[in-house]
Formats: C-alpha cells, sequence, structure tokens
C-alpha cells in the first residue's frame, strides 16, 4: 500500500506470465463496477487501488494487451471526473475519491510514472489487430487527453511532462506521441468540414417546401443519412476537442518537439488548413449550421484554441522553422489568412487586443518567410542530385546515413524525412530491414558541402544582381 518502485523489473517472473489474461480482466470488472456503485468500499485502504492501476499503466511487458490497459484508463477517468471541470460533480465528490486524487497529487511513484504510463498507452492503442476498435482508440485516448489536461494542473506532474518531451532532445516518446495527435486532431476535424455542409444542405431541406413532396420512402432514407451525419458530427467533435485542448495548453511551456523539422511542417499545414476554414472569408460560410448547440459545434471557441496553439509556437520559433513552415505551405496558406484571422478575433472578441496584434505580427514574419523561400528557390533549385533527399526530393538541411545493406553504398536521408517514415514504419524505406532512429549517423561530410553549396550560390547571385 505505500510508494511503488517503479519501472516493474523485467521481464516478469515466471509466476505472472503463466497468468491466463482474464484474471487482470476479471479484476478491472470488479474494481469499475465498484467505482461507479460502492466506491465507499475502497475507503479502508484507497493507495492500494491506485497503486494497482498505477503500476500496470505502464507496465506494457506485464500486461501486453493495450485494450486491457485501456480499462485502466477508464478506471482512471471515473475517479478523476468530478475534477474535471464540473462544480456541480466536484460538489458530489466522495471521500474515497478525494483519497485517491490526494494520493495521485502527492505520492511520488505517481508523479513520476503516471504521465509516462499515459503517454505509451496513446502509442500502444494504435498497435492492435482487433476488430472493430476505431472509435474505441478514441474513446481511450479522449480520455487519456482528460487526465493529461487534469494532470497538467498539477506541478509535480508538469515538471515530468516537461522533462519526458525533452528526453532525445524531443525524439523521444513525446515526438510519437505529438505524431498521434496530429493525426488524429486533422482527421477528425477534416471529417468535421466535410459534413458540416451536407448537414446544413439537411436542415435547409426540412424546411422547404420539396420536403412536403417527397414520398414517405424517400424522406426516411434521408432522415436515416441525416441521423447517421448529425451522430458522427457529435462525436466527432467530441473526440477532437480533447486533443486541441492538450496541444493548447501543453504548447504554453512545451514547444521543442513541435518545433522539430520533422514536426513543425505538419503541425504548420494541420493549423493552416484549419484556420483557412473558420476565418476565411468564403469557406468560413460553409460551416455554418441552424443549431449548432444540437452538435456542439463552437467555431469560435475552436478558432480562439487554434490561435493561442500559433502563438505558444511562434514566441518559442527562435530558429523560424515553424514560420518558415507556416510559409511554406501551399495549400492553405495565403497572404490574408492571418489578416482574416484577426478580423473574426476582434469581431467576438475571442482574445484579447495584445495577443491579436501578436497574432498579425506572426502573419508578418510568415510573410517575409515566403518571400525568402521564393528567392531561395530561385537561387538554390538547381541542386546537385546528391544533395536532395532521395524520397522527397528536397534540399536536404540536415542529412543521415542509414546502416549499411550488404556491400551497397550508404544512402544519406534528411533526418526530417527519415524520422517522419519511422514515424508509421520502423524499417529502411529501401532495404526494408528493420530501422530505428537510433542508427541512424549525422552524414556531417554532406552536410558541409550542402552549406558550402548554398553559400556559393546565393554569393554568385547577389554579385550577378550588383552588376
Amino acid at each position: 500500500s505505500g510508494d511503488v518502485a517503479l519501472p516493474l523489473p523485467t521481464p516478469p517472473p515466471m509466476t505472472f506470465r503463466t497468468l491466463p489474461e482474464y484474471f487482470v480482466e476479471d479484476m478491472l470488472e470488479v474494481l469499475e463496477w465498484v467505482a461507479h456503485v460502492l466506491p465507499s468500499s475502497m475507503e479502508a485502504n484507497p493507495a492500494e487501488f491506485i497503486n494497482f492501476v498505477i503500476v500496470f499503466l505502464g507496465s506494457a511487458d506485464y500486461i501486453r494487451n493495450a485494450h486491457l490497459r485501456a480499462k485502466l484508463v477508464d478506471l482512471l477517468h471515473t475517479w478523476i471526473q468530478p475534477q474535471l471541470g464540473d462544480e456541480t460533480l466536484q460538489s458530489r465528490r466522495s471521500p474515497v475519491i478525494s483519497s485517491l486524487l490526494n494520493l495521485i497529487e502527492w505520492q511520488p511513484s505517481i508523479q513520476q510514472n503516471m504521465v509516462r504510463g499515459l503517454l505509451q498507452l496513446f502509442l500502444d492503442i494504435e498497435r492492435t489487430d482487433r476488430s472493430n476498435t476505431f472509435y474505441e482508440k478514441f474513446t481511450t485516448r479522449y480520455k487519456a487527453g482528460e487526465i493529461l489536461c487534469y494532470l497538467w494542473t498539477i506541478p509535480q506532474h508538469r515538471e515530468v511532462w516537461k522533462r519526458l518531451a525533452a528526453e532525445k532532445g524531443g525524439r523521444g516518446l513525446y515526438l510519437s506521441f505529438c505524431d498521434i495527435i496530429c493525426n488524429d486532431s486533422q482527421y477528425l476535424l477534416d471529417d468535421v468540414i466535410k459534413m458540416l455542409p451536407e448537414v446544413r444542405a439537411m436542415e435547409d431541406l426540412l424546411l422547404g417546401q420539396e420536403w412536403q413532396q417527397m414520398d414517405m420512402r424517400e424522406r426516411q432514407e434521408r432522415e436515416s443519412t441525416y441521423r447517421h451525419n448529425a451522430h458522427n458530427l457529435q462525436t466527432d467533435l467530441y473526440l477532437a476537442s480533447v486533443y486541441i485542448r492538450v496541444m493548447r495548453i501543453s504548447t504554453a511551456e512545451v514547444t521543442t518537439t513541435w518545433l522539430l523539422p520533422e514536426m513543425a511542417t505538419r503541425v504548420a499545414a494541420m493549423l493552416n488548413y484549419f484556420l483557412d476554414h473558420l476565418a476565411g472569408r468564403e469557406k468560413r460560410k460553409n460551416l455554418r449550421v441552424r443549431q449548432p448547440e444540437k452538435y456542439k459545434w463552437k467555431p469560435q471557441e475552436l478558432l480562439a484554441q487554434l490561435a493561442h496553439i500559433y502563438l505558444h509556437l511562434a514566441r518559442a520559433d527562435s530558429a523560424g522553422l515553424f514560420v518558415g513552415a507556416i510559409a511554406a505551405d501551399e495549400r492553405s496558406y495565403h497572404e490574408g489568412l492571418f489578416s482574416d484571422a484577426a478580423d473574426v478575433l476582434r469581431k467576438f472578441g475571442l482574445l484579447d487586443e495584445g495577443d491579436v496584434d501578436e497574432l498579425e505580427a506572426v502573419g508578418e514574419r510568415v510573410q517575409v518567410a515566403r518571400l525568402t523561400q521564393a528567392a531561395d528557390d530561385d537561387v538554390l533549385g538547381d541542386a546537385p542530385d546528391e544533395f536532395l533527399d532521395p524520397v522527397t526530393f528536397d534540399l536536404m538541411t540536415d542529412p543521415v546515413l542509414l546502416p549499411r545493406q550488404g556491400g551497397g553504398q550508404q544512402i544519406s536521408m534528411d533526418r526530417a524525412s527519415i524520422t517522419r517514415h519511422l514515424l508509421s514504419n520502423n524499417t529502411d524505406p529501401f532495404s526494408k530491414q528493420p530501422l530505428s532512429a537510433d542508427q541512424l549517423v549525422p552524414n556531417t561530410e554532406l552536410k558541409q558541402r550542402i552549406e558550402a553549396w548554398k553559400q556559393a550560390q546565393r554569393a554568385g547571385s547577389a554579385q550577378a544582381m550588383q552588376q
């Protein structure tokens, strides 16, 4: 019942490994029932319950089934839910829940391991061969995300979060976590953007004469499609909300990973795409529905959250990578993007005036970067093939050597390019052999030649302009 030494020793003892999976599953089902129906039965020793959950949440070697560990998140969410912002729920908090929350806040082993366990489960829940788990993984991540938002408010847990994010220069566990946040947010919100016009069209149809003239069968089919779209819209918005909230609160202090070359491009493209749809003068009209509250659609709140994320990342972007990535996005970025956003933010009072001014200043920095990139494209557009990444064909900025396979020549790739590949596929893109980021070796000699070539090209261009 006291503090537990974590991580647990590996491999697990043979006596534990021989236990059937349902042994733990049955225990969790009992705990879930107790948490909902008879929480007072835990009053004698709440530490036993919370230690059980935290120990196995982060012990993948002991419970390999990620969906079984997801039940631990369900249990944690049940305990923590009264602390998630609803004052009515907080007022009903039982003494045993208060004891559990006190342990979460102050027990050292929980402080050191709870955030890591939740982040690891975010990743592990993706790697499953179970059927019908598509929305199950989103639901688990939603609950884990709400718990993470709560832990961020506790200084001890927040410091652990920041240390985890800094591991391996931001390219440790946290890089995979950020990748999932980006992937899931983009999938869910893109689905929302596609469904909103369909929902609006059905709302209009229901109010028109055409609806009255339809036969019963066609009405039933249209109503069925509408109910399906409305349900999916609510679900996607519900699930996406926690991803954006995690990004907004954490980027206030944790930005290193988001500003790595392999992430800056992705997060900039995602933010630009949704900013353009929410604030663009024409596109935002397509997102209007007659009953936004019915679907929990809050575009102004979402726009404000995205603006905060832009500001958090731009403030930390001393190297200009994020601003450059925004400018390089040819799909969604345009010159009026930030001024359009500023107009909407001011109109509805969604941000302080100082923050809106700062966002406009970010837009000015982006436009300068766009002009610089255009000039560089003219000067550096004819780079030697050996300087180009063999997958993206972009000029490399941080070339690394892949492991030599057989007696062939070692291949160089840009670190950002191969790291993005490894986030979804842990094999060499050429040999198909297993590959990890730890095996990449900086190609210092090639990097020096690329930099020398770039300097020579720029010097030659400057000289030509002076003549």
